[in-house]
């Protein structure tokens, strides 16, 4: 035994010295460089010598530049003979082997593909052999596979074969009867921890949403080849035969398939199990996210699966969320979970939204979350299953309930409803509730038709306001006001571009907004004070020690500022027009990028004004203070001086605004309210 092992060590360390020279080589690897290694280490001797290996990094070497030489021609023409020793690499003790299987068995399906269609003359969708196994193994250790690096590369594989293969290839993978849809069913079914269910549940939600050509975008997938070892070239090129397929043809798919209904259970039975009922719900709302990335800067990549599609996946994306609308509001009415859920569902309703709403909608919608809550507070354990439904002498007969149609708008009085239970005057909820609750109105509020419904429940739009400029609450519960009336306020909509058009609504929810904040000003303030004015409360935000507090403050002015009387404000209160003018007056890179966009905002109604521009009902009341030379010319050249007061208006300046702008609002996420920065220019 002792000469076959020395045998196998000598191969591992030439196996890994011709490895090492490879991979200096630049890519692509040619025919030349796969001849040569494939002379010398065949596969049952290559194989051989990797079952010896004990250290990952050299394992990982080997399977990268063992990836690259497989993506050339030749190394193409010897994938089928690979698949005994892939399943013997699926099966090996280090990570490393086991993710080379998983990536090269995608190779092996994208093969079988084009072999089949050049023998066939057809597309490449007729299943064969070859492809069966290397899915069933890709199933197998998607939901076996304890390492999770491993279950991603199968998982991308998945999803690069379904790009490239259309509906004939999800049919497939989901298709009621296959064998792949049998066996994710079958391992959802049985896990217990709910890794597994989660991770079947993700592929299976993201093929049936993804765009034909999308999936696998961040998964070193294109066009079935992983881009950074460049393992599989396909040949064909882009496939446009699931281009004809359409958001309902995927949607039954799904439904047929069983998969659906672990994930419906899971949000059913939230109770029994709280974390995995969440995850289920962050994994619907992501899906949400990823078929509509306009709706969300920096959402793709944020949950570590990256797909992004658009089209047919939106429709397929909401209908889910229909199918879901039971279970969305159970989980309001649930004690337990209302609190964490609130958000989610708040993300998957924006999400479901048209991008406006008729008055009478957003009224409707905010009577029946009155009610909803007038009812909760009468029986005292939680709201009713559907707010919608109440009694006939309930304030949602006021308006018809044809009114609000859809999922997203019957499941909106109950998330409505939630945030009045936990930011009602009564004040018994914990500062971690109401924090909740503001994410849930931040997360709503950034679209147009979500702040329309904030603002149109008056109740929930002054608790906002309240807590965001009025009484002293807890600091995080300020901060999450002050984040959600900026995203009510517009400032994602309004972009790094400071689009007043965008953020700006409608005369009535305008109102609402500027009464609301001048109500809360109005209020008592620390130490007995009076602090009449908005300009002042945000001056004295702007004052205090803590950075993440400053920074909720600038970016709530960022927006409230592109309203021109909001801007009169910050002009005619002497100490914030020159804190926010002055680039001296922070230090930091993340406040004096949100100072410099807070300027910038100014700016962006300033110099409105100065055009005759008019955004919202009875601004040209404001427009000789804002259009005043002497305003317009100190804005200009603060905006011009950058975040830091050192671009001196030159171009460089302008192209560093410009960027720090686009960074801001790629990056910036309500949820986890992190600093970034930004700025226009003047």
């Amino acid at each position: 035994m002792a000469p076959v092992a020395d045998s196998c060590s000598e191969d591992l360390e030439n196996l890994l010295e011709l490895c090492k020279e490879l991979d200096t080589q630049p890519p692509p690897l040619r025919d030349s460089h796969a001849n040569a290694f494939f002379s010398s280490f065949p596969l049952e001797r290559l194989f051989r010598a990797l079952a010896s290996a004990r250290d990952k990094d050299a394992v990982g070497l080997v399977s990268e530049v063992l990836g690259r030489l497989l993506g050339t021609e030749l190394g193409r023409t010897l994938l089928p003979g690979a698949a005994p020793y892939l399943a013997a690499a699926a099966e090996a003790p280090l990570p490393a082997l086991r993710r080379l299987a998983a990536e090269q068995y995608g190779s092996l399906l994208a093969h079988s593909r084009s072999r089949t269609a050049a023998a066939a003359g057809t597309d490449g969708n007729v299943e064969d052999e070859v492809a069966s196994t290397s899915l069933s193994q890709l199933v197998h250790i998607l939901t076996d596979d304890p390492d999770t690096t491993v279950a991603a590369a199968a998982a991308a594989s998945i999803r690069a074969y379904v790009s490239a293969g259309g509906l004939p290839a999800l049919q497939r993978v989901l298709g009621a009867g296959s064998p792949a849809a049998a066996a994710l069913v079958a391992a959802a079914e049985r896990d217990r921890g709910g890794t597994v269910r989660l991770r079947v549940l993700a592929l299976a939600l993201e093929l049936a949403a993804a765009g034909d050509g999308a999936a696998g975008s961040s998964n070193r997938l294109s066009n079935g080849v992983p881009e950074s070892n460049g393992s599989i070239t396909n040949g064909d090129g882009p496939s446009t035969s699931g281009s004809s397929s359409s958001a309902d043809e995927r949607l039954q798919l799904l439904r047929g398939s069983g998969l659906l209904q672990p994930l419906l259970r899971t949000l059913s039975e939230g109770a029994a199990d709280p974390l995995a009922c969440l995850a289920s719900l962050q994994l619907l709302e992501e899906l949400m996210a990823a078929s509509d990335p306009e709706s969300d800067p920096g959402a793709i990549g944020s949950s570590g699966r990256g797909y992004r599609s658009g089209g047919a996946s939106e429709g397929v994306a909401v209908a889910l969320a229909g199918l879901a609308l039971p279970q969305l509001l159970q989980l309001l009415s649930d004690p337990m979970l209302s609190d964490a859920a609130m958000p989610l569902v708040a993300g998957i309703v924006r999400r479901s939204l048209p991008e406006a709403l008729p008055p009478a909608t957003a009224a409707a919608v905010a009577a029946a979350a009155a009610a909803a809550a007038a009812t909760a507070a009468g029986y005292g354990n939680g709201l009713p299953a559907d707010p919608m439904q109440v009694d006939s002498g309930g304030a949602a007969s006021a308006s018809p309930v044809t009114v609000v149609e859809g999922p997203a708008l019957r499941a909106a009085p109950a998330l409505l409803a939630a945030v009045r239970g936990v930011l009602d005057d009564a004040g018994d909820a914990s500062p971690a509730a109401e924090a909740c609750g503001l994410d849930a109105v931040g997360r709503l509020g950034q679209s147009r038709a979500g702040a329309q419904l904030v603002l149109a429940d008056g109740a929930v739009a002054r608790s906002l306001c309240e807590r965001a400029l009025g009484r002293s609450p807890h600091p995080e519960v300020r901060m999450a006001a002050l984040h959600a009336l900026a995203a009510t306020a517009g400032l994602e909509r309004a972009g790094a571009d400071r689009a007043r058009a965008a953020a700006v609504l409608p005369a009535q929810y305008e109102e609402t907004l500027r009464r609301c904040v001048f109500e809360a000003c109005g209020g008592p303030a620390v130490g007995g004070a009076s602090l009449k004015r908005p300009g002042e409360v945000v001056l004295g935000l702007l004052a205090q020690p803590f950075v993440e507090l400053r920074l909720a403050a600038y970016r709530c002015l960022a927006a409230m500022a592109l309203r021109s009387w909001f801007a009169v404000e910050v002009i005619t209160t002497p100490d914030l027009a020159a804190r926010l003018l002055d680039a001296g007056s922070e230090s930091g890179a993340a406040a004096c990028n949100w100072r410099h966009a807070a300027a910038s905002a100014l700016w962006a109604a300033v110099s409105a004004a100065a055009r005759g521009e008019v955004a919202g009902a009875g601004e040209e009341a404001f427009a000789a203070t804002l259009a005043a030379p002497g305003v317009l010319e100190r804005v200009r050249q603060a905006v011009r001086a950058g975040p830091y007061g050192t671009d001196g208006g030159g171009a460089a300046g302008a192209a560093a605004a410009a960027e720090a702008a686009r960074r801001m609002h790629e990056q910036h996420s309500v949820a986890t309210r992190g600093g970034g920065g930004g700025g226009g220019g003047a």
